[in-house]
């Protein structure tokens, strides 16, 4: 029965990366995980590892103002990571 939801979730995820890509000035997608893994791409293999290097520096950086307007949000991320694993 899994399976079957599985499969569903994922042609809902298609769906949406197709109606994602086909917006005016859309020129590509890229999924990745927080260390910057790439899990899907409609992009060139280059430009995907090239998006996924910086979206993983901006995404450092990000934590990192955070981290320095509010230490209290950061120690809560990282609590929630310890003990989900996510």
């Amino acid at each position: 029965m899994s399976s079957i939801k599985d499969s569903k979730d994922y042609t809902d995820v298609e769906t949406t990366l197709n109606r994602i890509n086909s917006h005016t000035g859309v020129q590509g997608i890229v999924i990745a995980s927080h260390d910057g893994s790439v899990i899907k791409s409609t992009l060139d293999n280059i430009q995907t590892q090239q998006y996924s290097m910086l979206v993983t520096q901006l995404a450092t950086k990000a934590m990192g103002v955070v981290r320095d307007l509010d230490p209290e949000v950061c120690s809560d991320l990282e609590r929630k990571k310890k003990y989900t694993g996510k």
